[in-house]
């Protein structure tokens, strides 16, 4: 369930996947991992997450 403090990352997904979400505070910022291993569930995958203050780039590796 996604509560009012929260947002969801949605992104397409391939059986037998596992994948690693990493925000960045800033371009140029070094990424710290949020979740890793997280299994494929297709046709798509999801991670909620609380709202923070300021932006915050997203990005979804598939992990080899």
């Amino acid at each position: 369930m996604v509560g009012s403090n929260d947002f969801v990352i949605q992104w397409r997904s391939v059986s037998n996947a596992f994948y690693t979400v990493l925000p960045w505070d800033a371009i140029g910022a070094n990424p710290f991992v949020v979740e890793r291993n997280l299994p494929a569930t297709p046709p798509t995958n999801s991670l909620t997450r609380p709202i923070v203050s300021g932006a915050r780039l997203y990005r979804v590796l598939i992990e080899p």
